[in-house]
């Protein structure tokens, strides 16, 4: 899961911007999805879409894969102008999958109006995406290696080393304090 979505929502609505987040993955942090966005309600929004269900967009032409409701409205919050910044998420599982394609992610990118942020988080999105793109950010998450037995302080939690260049490890690390903190997890 990448928190940086959540980081960048929970800055947003700092500043009084409305966020919506769609994520193309499925996890069991979508319970706690929802609970981070009833703390920052009104301005986050999220929207899963579960990608079996995702028709696939074989060529510009065809609209099929914009048919699923949750993305649908994704598309119209992102015409529309509901909110400033939409984040699709988990994006690389649907287009690996060919549910959705590269032509039509290239065409709402062209479509959005001037004054929404569209970010695409995931995977190998491919350099026609990241040619068209403002900004490129990549994130190396690292799980620190496991302990003996012997070495283990008591309560020891997960640590996560966040590398790479560019933005965003903040923002991850804030999203992930956010996330783990609405579902009560210290």
């Amino acid at each position: 899961m990448n928190f940086a979505p959540i980081g960048l929502s929970l800055r947003a609505a700092g500043h009084g911007l409305r966020t919506l987040i769609t994520t193309f993955t499925f996890d069991e942090i979508l319970e706690g999805l929802s609970l981070t966005s009833q703390f920052l309600h009104p301005n986050l929004a999220i929207e899963h879409c579960h990608t079996e269900q995702i028709p696939l967009l074989a060529d510009e032409t065809n609209d099929a894969a914009f048919q699923t409701q949750a993305f649908q409205r994704t598309i119209e919050a992102i015409l529309g102008e509901d909110f400033q910044i939409v984040v699709l998420n988990g994006i690389h599982r649907a287009l690996d999958q060919r549910l959705l394609s590269f032509e039509g992610i290239l065409r709402l990118m062209r479509q959005k109006p001037g004054n929404t942020e569209l970010v695409l988080s995931g995977k190998g999105l491919g350099d026609q995406i990241i040619e068209r793109a403002d900004l490129v950010t990549e994130m190396v998450v690292t799980k620190a290696p496991k302990r003996t037995e012997e070495s283990r302080p008591r309560d020891n939690g997960t640590v996560d080393v966040i590398t790479g260049p560019g933005k965003g490890k903040t923002t991850y690390c804030l999203g992930k304090a956010m996330l783990m903190s609405s579902m009560g997890i210290p």
